[in-house]
């Protein structure tokens, strides 16, 4: 047995369980280039219970603009660049996990996709 924990329980006790997805259907909004926004649709991202609700006002580490989201849905790049990976998306999952720390949080926002409860075999224990 390794004396360093799973990375995956790692995030777990920093953000709390899996208890959503949300599967993005629209091309999000932000400053990476159009084709890249592009590879986020039909992707499902797990959502941590810690960061169900995220932050209505930041900024935009691509362009540095001030950006306001009324209604955010936020995800650790670690765990969405396991999804884009999952879907086949490697050329997606190099861009933002070249650009941002694992544990830097990505802000979608709700209408850009459908937010669900996770099945219960998500959460992990």
């Amino acid at each position: 047995m390794s004396e360093f924990p799973h990375p995956l329980l790692t995030l777990e006790a920093e953000f709390g369980p899996i208890t959503h997805n949300f599967r993005i259907d629209f091309m999000p909004e932000g400053g990476a280039p159009e084709e890249t926004r592009r590879l986020w649709v039909g992707t499902i991202l797990p959502v941590r219970e810690s960061l169900l609700e995220g932050p209505t006002d930041y900024k935009d580490d691509l362009t540095g603009e001030q950006r306001h989201n009324p209604r955010p849905v936020s995800v650790l790049v670690e765990d969405a660049v396991i999804a884009l990976i999952n879907d086949g998306k490697q050329e997606a999952a190099n861009f933002w996990g070249s650009l941002f720390n694992p544990r830097a949080i990505l802000t979608f926002r709700e209408s850009e996709g459908l937010l669900t409860q996770a099945p219960d075999e998500n959460h992990q224990h």
